[in-house]
C-alpha cells in the first residue's frame, strides 16, 4: 500500500515537470519509453518506499550510487528520489550523493535532487541549495523556493 502511495505521488511529480518543461533530448523517441530506462526504472521502482525502515544493503546503495550517475538523465533524477527514501540512519550517506547531483546539467535532476532534500529534512544541505536560487531553469528556482520552505525559510519573492 505504501509502495503504491510513494509510486503514485513520484509519478505526479514526475508528470507535472515532464508537462511544464523542455524535455532537452536528442533522439526522436522521449528518454522515458526506451526499453534502457524501462529496465534502469524496473531496478529503481522497488525503493520507492515511503516508511522504509530496512536500511539500503550495500549493494542496493551501490545499485541506486550507479543509476544517480547514469547517462539518461531521467535514470539520474528517478534514482535521485529513491536515495530519499533511505531510511534516517542511512540520510549522512545517501545526502552526499543527493548533493552531488544538486549540480547536475539536467534541470529535471536538480529538481529532484531539491525533492530529495525536502523529503530528507536535511536542512543542513541549505548552503548547497542557496546556488539554486539563481539557476537559469525556472522550474528549478521555483523547486528551491519551495524546498527552502519546506525546511522551514521564509523566502522573499
Amino acid at each position: 500500500m505504501f509502495t503504491a502511495v510513494g509510486v503514485v505521488v513520484f509519478f505526479a511529480m514526475v508528470w507535472r515537470h515532464w508537462g511544464l518543461k523542455s524535455l532537452h533530448f536528442s533522439s526522436q523517441e522521449p528518454p522515458w519509453r526506451t526499453t534502457e530506462y524501462k529496465a534502469k526504472w524496473k531496478l529503481i521502482e522497488p525503493f520507492l518506499e515511503p516508511n522504509r525502515s530496512k536500511p539500503f544493503s550495500p549493494q542496493e546503495l551501490n545499485l541506486l550510487i550507479r543509476l544517480s550517475r547514469d547517462r539518461l538523465w531521467v535514470v539520474r533524477g528517478d534514482a535521485v528520489i529513491a536515495l530519499s527514501f533511505a531510511p534516517r540512519q542511512q540520510h549522512r550517506e545517501v545526502r552526499k550523493i543527493i548533493l552531488e547531483r544538486l549540480k547536475d546539467s539536467h534541470p529535471y535532476v536538480r529538481e529532484m535532487a531539491l525533492i530529495a532534500i525536502a523529503r530528507m529534512k536535511a536542512k543542513e544541505a541549505v548552503p548547497h541549495i542557496l546556488p539554486l536560487l539563481n539557476d537559469p531553469d525556472k522550474e528549478v528556482r521555483e523547486t528551491t523556493k519551495k524546498t527552502l520552505q519546506k525546511l522551514g525559510y521564509q523566502v522573499r519573492e
